[in-house]
């Protein structure tokens, strides 16, 4: 089968499908972020566009953190100072005021 009509099977499937093929990565993203991008459903999905006050998402990030292997095993790879300065930079691109 030919990836073209993969893609056409699966948005007969799932009508979400081509946003969820479609969404931007960030630039160089790794395998596991792309993993994970191809497993989000388009429920998640929905689910993530609903969180609309900042209770809501202090929730869903400590949630989402603790999922995360850094959050765990892995959080001396992390340093906090560089992520805070990355997640400014995001924010501050999709016009979140200070």
């Amino acid at each position: 089968m030919s990836k073209k009509r993969l893609f056409e099977v699966m948005e007969k499937i799932n009508s979400d499908f081509p946003k969820i093929i479609n969404e931007k990565l960030p630039d160089g993203a790794g395998s596991d972020v792309r993993m994970i991008k191809s497993l989000k459903t388009p429920s998640l999905k929905d689910a993530y566009e609903n969180i609309d006050n900042q209770e809501e998402f202090n929730d869903a990030f400590e949630l989402w953190f603790n999922s995360l292997g850094v959050g765990n095993e892995h959080k001396d790879k992390i340093n906090i100072a560089s992520t805070l300065r990355h997640i400014e930079e995001i924010m501050k691109e999709k016009g979140v005021k200070f």
